[in-house]
């Protein structure tokens, strides 16, 4: 995979976590509901991550969960 690939899978996972957080959330509380979903999305990164480590040894996972969390978006191939 390429850089562009983990950019991709990134920005789709910080589009749903945000579309989650901001469908879910009531007198900012988040929901039970919401909590459930935050957290299925949590154990998919864990499994993608694996997987991203054993394509790509120099993979750097603390970098990939501190894009997912922050409010920057690099431009990839989905953008228009």
């Amino acid at each position: 995979m390429s850089k562009k690939d983990y950019i991709a899978i990134a920005n789709a996972i910080k589009d749903t976590n945000k579309y989650i957080i901001s469908t879910t959330h009531t007198s900012k509380i988040m929901t039970e509901y919401g909590e459930h979903q935050l957290l299925g999305i949590k154990k998919l990164v864990e499994s993608l991550i694996m997987v991203f480590q054993s394509d790509n040894d120099n993979f750097d996972t603390a970098r990939f969960y501190n894009y997912i969390e922050s409010d920057k978006r690099y431009k990839d191939f989905t953008d228009r």
